[in-house]
């Protein structure tokens, strides 16, 4: 083995429990720009509706983007999560295959 870094899969879970608060965190953000989204009448006639025609694709594009934010946090909280639980498997499969060849060893 190498001298990587290493880490227990209760940490690495942790990291994904952090990812998926954040993917939360960024769906929150999401409803709230919706919710904050001011409705055509604020924005008077004339100059302030052609501000709107501005305003809305700018918007939209910036809810998109915390979609994506969201979108990508949640993707990392799978994969990390998976690694831990693989680390956390294969680390038991080979205590268990030790053990066994501690038995074979011993003549048990």
């Amino acid at each position: 083995m190498g001298d990587g870094i290493t880490a227990p899969p209760g940490e690495i879970k942790a990291v994904g429990e952090v990812l998926q608060t954040l993917k939360n965190s960024a769906a929150d953000i999401e409803r709230l720009a919706e919710q904050a989204d001011p409705g055509l009448d604020v924005w008077g006639v004339g100059l302030g509706r052609i501000l709107k025609l501005c305003y809305d694709p700018k918007a939209e594009e910036a809810r998109e983007h915390i979609r994506m934010i969201g979108d990508a946090l949640e993707s990392q909280a799978r994969v990390v999560t998976n690694a831990a639980e693989n680390y956390e498997r294969l680390d038991q499969e080979m205590a268990a295959a030790f053990e066994r060849f501690l038995d074979d060893l011993n003549g048990r």
